[in-house]
């Protein structure tokens, strides 16, 4: 269920299409992780999680003092989309660590200098330097393993 040859996904066939002319890369690595079934995120407060651009990147990541862990993602990513939920509830438990999103198809420039080719990429920046990283849809217990590293 939903990979890429279900034609009852047609969806997702549209999006990788959409995202085959434009990091085709992407396109051989990201659709691969559609294994579960979508879920949108669960309705609530608003987020916690800061969105970030190339604008703001080296500040508000680079410079940061406290560890970053950083989402690359895009809108109509599936995966990306079911890890919002893991990701918010980890900003609300561990305040020693500063959780952002970047949207790949606002901040291209960005994706490509750390060679983000598969989404969702979580990479963990501690003193400017990526420490740490895990692509694909990942359970909370790894993404808690990413942080203690």
């Amino acid at each position: 269920m939903g990979r890429l040859s279900d034609p009852s996904n047609l969806g997702f066939t549209m999006n990788c299409i959409r995202l085959e002319l434009f990091l085709p890369a992407l396109l051989l690595l990201c659709c691969g992780c559609f294994d579960q079934p979508y879920a949108p995120p669960p309705k609530g407060g608003p987020s916690i999680i800061e969105h970030v651009s190339a604008a703001d990147f080296d500040q508000r990541v680079l410079r940061s003092e406290v560890p970053v862990l950083v989402d690359f993602y895009a809108d109509w990513c599936g995966p990306c989309q079911q890890l919002t939920p893991t990701l918010e509830e980890i900003a609300r438990e561990r305040t020693d660590v500063k959780i952002v999103k970047i949207n790949i198809d606002e901040s291209r420039a960005l994706a490509g200098r750390y060679n983000v080719n598969s989404i969702p990429r979580l990479l963990l920046f501690r003193n400017g330097q990526v420490r740490a990283e895990q692509v694909g849809l990942v359970p909370k217990a790894e993404v808690l393993s990413m942080l203690g590293r």
